[in-house]
């Protein structure tokens, strides 16, 4: 039997990226995206790459569950709750996403309000009496069979305690053919909000997801698939299929893990990820590891599952420039996409920010994707003329300022995860990769005052190698309600005893699955703790000795203070258990010990601050550590293009990446 061949594929907006180990050795590869039909886009690498599928092991960070989300193409959803709670999910909360904007509307929920049933409690303690209720059929049952939902939401008031009477009415619409999701099963927390929502959220693409598996399943035949969660983990296809949710980051997720890896690598821990690519631009902040977060939210619909603390904004390649109605220029969050694309790639009209880049000569046509790619600079030519018309400026200044819109959409995303969060950017360095990264990071980093730019190996393809070098992780949680006076500082390990218990038996049990004994598991426990008082909690790892202490630590770094006299409680109790496999060998990444001084490949005009400049074209492979190359330059790679401005200078680093220093 041929041994299994690791091949990890992460589709974007754009491109599908693929690194493969093969024989010790990473290989790299794009083929445009399908968003039509994503499996296409795996189906077409794999033939290109001449891949047997039966000797794959797919490692996939996809889209596919958030952009049904996105599009509202998910599953057709009925929600069982408690007489008198049916509008829990058109209430919401009071906060408002637009303080000041007098006619900001909620989104539409995912389940209509005439698929909403509520139970009053004797109706559900019939279930505790007999098998099948006969008024069941009368109250649920025949509404149900008229409307046929590909999955019921049961979502009760009380569940995140005792689940007894969600697990009971979910054994009888199963029994009546139904598939059923209970709300105790996705998220044991208290807030009926936001249980609810992400209960709703998980049943409505879990049935996408669970296609979109099998439909690569029959199409390729792989000899296992493994998918990319939000949490920066992996998990077996079988399993995520019902746990669709914790896909809505996969494929930023997987940047987070290879940035924070191949930095790690270099002696680098203070970190700003800065990963731009087609649609958007992802960003993170990693002070010496990487954070994560339950309180994300989806169009405006919480999301209450550990993931990485991730921030995007709809500033890629692919954002289109428009003038709005009062004759601004304005970039994104619309994007071209990979069909039709932006203008210059011969199918598209409209200008987007890579449109830009080519007209300002950063994006040399030949180049692109190694030459492999042709572009068509001369079809941005009509969108920027109609641009420039109505602005009143040239062509080159429309570019210009596309460029400098976008790059403030960015810079305000890293002030949210670095400023905003009492952390000074200049004291991390600014990691960058995606394929559009390297065009933008050196004016990014100007503004914020950083003094490094890591451009990682393997930039434009990054996400995907991240997924070669995650672990395979799993979140578990119960509630816990424990109380403790304000001078308490150690807790009695006995006191979480018994639920750190049952979560460890099942982390291990669902593990097992996965593959893992408990020997070869990592169990990472930590809770949710607030002082009374307060509504919302701080996620802090478990250490009985000084969980008190810790909680004033952590306040005092988030809020600049600490509230005098008052005692704190366990809101929650976690586990995350981390199943570690082999990884590839970044070694394997170092340049050759001696290179001679680069030469440009070629020369030719690039404007900057509105001056076109002779500016050398070099390729990434022949620069080297000991002779730094001074802007203006252009780096040239396969699968990314690094710009560098005439204040900045560029090195190769020890492991095959670059490093954008100022030159003052």
């Amino acid at each position: 039997m041929k041994p299994l061949l690791e091949v990890a594929v992460d589709t974007g907006g754009t491109f599908t990226d693929f690194v493969i180990l093969k024989a010790g050795r990473l290989h790299l590869h794009k083929v445009p995206s399908r968003p039509d039909n994503p499996s296409l886009a795996v189906r077409q690498g794999l033939d290109d790459l001449e891949l047997d599928p039966a000797i794959v092991t797919l490692i996939h960070g996809t889209t596919v569950a958030t952009n049904a989300l996105l599009e509202r193409k998910g599953a057709r959803l009925c929600l069982i709750t408690d007489a008198g709670f049916e509008d829990v999910l058109r209430i919401g909360r009071q906060n408002r996403s637009d303080l000041y904007d007098l006619q900001v509307s909620r989104p539409e929920p995912l389940v209509r309000p005439e698929d909403i049933f509520g139970l009053t409690p004797e109706t559900l303690n019939l279930l505790f009496r007999e098998e099948d209720p006969p008024y069941l059929h009368h109250r649920l049952l025949a509404p149900l069979q008229t409307r046929q939902p590909e999955i019921v939401c049961v979502c009760l008031l009380g569940a995140y305690e005792d689940a007894g009477v969600e697990s009971r009415l979910k054994v009888w619409l199963e029994r009546h053919g139904f598939r059923a999701i209970t709300s105790s099963e996705v998220l044991p927390e208290f807030r009926e909000f936001e249980r609810f929502s992400t209960t709703v959220l998980n049943a409505y693409v879990a049935p996408i997801m669970e296609r979109y598996i099998e439909q690569l399943d029959t199409r390729l035949g792989l000899a296992n698939l493994q998918i990319m969660q939000s949490n920066g983990g992996t998990l077996s296809a079988r399993t995520i299929g019902r746990e669709a949710i914790h896909t809505l980051l996969s494929g930023p997720a997987g940047g987070v893990v290879g940035a924070r890896a191949l930095a790690y690598h270099l002696g680098y821990d203070q970190l700003i990820t800065f990963d731009m690519g087609g649609t958007s631009t992802d960003v993170s902040l990693l002070p010496g590891k990487i954070l994560y977060t339950t309180d994300s939210s989806f169009h405006g619909w919480p999301a209450r599952i550990p993931m990485i603390d991730i921030h995007t904004v709809g500033a890629g390649g692919g954002s289109l420039a428009w003038m709005d109605l009062g004759g601004l220029l304005k970039v994104g969050p619309q994007s071209a996409g990979a069909d039709p694309g932006p203008a210059c790639y011969g199918r598209g009209r409209e200008i987007t920010v890579t449109d830009a880049n080519v007209h300002l000569g950063r994006i040399q046509p030949d180049f692109f994707l190694g030459g492999r790619m042709p572009l068509f600079p001369e079809n941005t030519g009509p969108g920027l003329d109609q641009l420039a018309a109505a602005c009143g400026q040239t062509p080159r200044e429309v570019a210009e300022g596309i460029v400098t819109i976008a790059n403030q959409h960015m810079l305000r995303a890293l002030r949210v995860i670095s400023i905003q969060r009492g952390f000074n950017p200049a004291d991390f360095i600014l990691a960058t990769f995606g394929g559009a990264g390297g065009l933008h990071a050196a004016a990014l980093a100007r503004e914020l005052g950083i003094r490094r730019v890591l451009i990682t190996p393997c930039a434009g393809v990054l996400s995907a190698l991240g997924l070669l070098l995650a672990e395979v992780i799993k979140n578990f949680q119960l509630p816990a309600f424990l109380e403790y006076p304000a001078a308490t500082d150690a807790i009695s390990p006995s006191d979480v005893a018994s639920i750190l218990e049952q979560l460890g038996e099942t982390a291990r049990r669902d593990m097992a699955r996965e593959g893992y004994t408990p020997n070869e598991l990592v169990l990472n426990p930590t809770v949710d703790v607030r002082y009374v008082g307060q509504s919302w909690e701080i996620n802090i790892p478990y250490q009985p000795d000084s969980l008190g202490s810790d909680l004033r630590r952590r306040h005092r770094e988030l809020y600049g203070y600490v509230p005098a006299g008052r005692g704190w409680e366990i809101i929650n109790v976690r586990l995350q258990a981390v199943g570690q496999r082999p990884h590839p060998d970044l070694d394997q990444l170092r340049p050759p010990a001696y290179r001679p001084a680069p030469r440009p490949l070629t020369r030719r005009p690039v404007t900057w601050q509105n001056h076109p400049a002779d500016t050398p074209f070099f390729r990434w492979t022949d620069l080297t550590a000991d002779h730094p190359v001074g802007g203006p330059a252009v780096i040239l790679d396969d699968y990314s293009t690094v710009w560098v401005p005439p204040d900045f200078s560029v090195a190769l680093n020890a492991i095959g990446g670059l490093e954008l220093c100022p030159l003052s």
